[in-house]
């Protein structure tokens, strides 16, 4: 697939904390670009300075051969659909595409591919504060839809919806990629990038940590086992210590008040001996999580943390 967008080594700040440190990655046309990580991770801002939104302190942008910062008819063929829907709550759903139709001078017979192509014919004529939470995020994606961009940017378009809304809306994005439009989406959600993306761009405090597909991350990364033991407190050293002495064939490491054990092969009879371990040790363990071989466990592998923070 051809690069359509490309960033090289962006960063931003807001006073003396750098938000994006060097932030490098290309979307290519027709696929489905994943920002996958924690919040406050970067990757809201990044796509409010793609569409123009926040400057960037550093880098450069480019559209094809064009910067996108020296023009502007190259920035119309981007589209960048905020997380809370930026619908007007008292127009009914056609009213607010026509509104926004208006101001982009969409040509005539958008509105009515965008409320088919979403679905939403329907609801045409009901306010939008009578919508559910889903049919108002795609309401906002039909008004992104109605510049008929190249790329579309989705940031966290299923926070807050329920399982079956949520496949509903993953059906309505691989629909959108079918139909030619590029699509980069951020989420915090692992199995929405495994679902829908081609390549996941993993990011943490501002940076990019890997970037690859979901099978090949998963393959370079992630481990047959992944156990992860919540304690009430930090670890003493000699704790750690000894989980390494009396299970040499785990990696161990420590964020906080959680141990994370990595085993190459599945080893239940390893984590009950850890937990003897901390029991000797007079160390509370309040949770132990298990994950297998997924985009959560390399994220945990590369960098200590969990995607939502539990």
């Amino acid at each position: 697939m051809a690069e359509l967008l490309k960033l090289e080594n962006v960063s931003c700040r807001a006073g003396d904390r750098k938000i994006l440190d060097g932030v490098s990655f290309t979307i290519r046309e027709g696929e489905i670009f994943g920002l996958l990580g924690p919040n406050g991770a970067g990757k809201s801002t990044t796509m409010k300075i793609v569409a123009g939104l926040l400057e960037q302190s550093a880098g450069a942008i480019y559209m094809g051969e064009e910067n996108l910062w020296l023009g502007s008819h190259v920035r119309r063929q981007i589209a960048m659909v905020p997380q809370e829907p930026a619908v007007l709550h008292d127009l009914t759903v056609r009213e607010n595409l026509d509104y926004f139709a208006s101001q982009i001078g969409a040509p005539e017979g958008k509105v009515a591919e965008a409320i088919m192509q979403l679905e939403l014919d329907r609801y045409a004529e009901r306010p939008a504060k009578f919508l559910s939470g889903g049919y108002r995020q795609l309401l906002n994606i039909a008004i992104g839809l109605l510049q008929s961009p190249r790329i579309l940017f989705l940031d966290e378009p299923s926070v807050g919806l329920d399982p079956v809304t949520r496949s509903r809306l993953w059906d309505k994005v691989l629909e959108i990629r079918q139909k030619g439009t590029s699509i980069c989406i951020s989420t915090h959600y692992m199995e929405e990038a495994q679902a829908l993306c081609d390549r996941v761009c993993l990011m943490n405090d501002g940076r990019v940590v890997a970037l690859d597909t979901p099978e090949n991350l998963i393959k370079a990364f992630a481990k047959a086992q992944l156990t992860i033991f919540t304690l009430k407190q930090e670890p003493e050293t000699e704790t750690i210590e000894l989980l390494r002495k009396k299970i040499p064939d785990a990696e161990a490491g420590v964020s906080g008040t959680n141990v994370i054990l990595r085993f190459s092969q599945k080893n239940p009879e390893a984590v009950e001996k850890a937990r003897t371990i901390f029991l000797l040790a007079d160390t509370e363990v309040l949770k132990i999580r298990n994950r297998e071989a997924d985009l959560e466990q390399v994220f945990i592998n590369l960098t200590g943390k969990e995607l939502k923070g539990n």
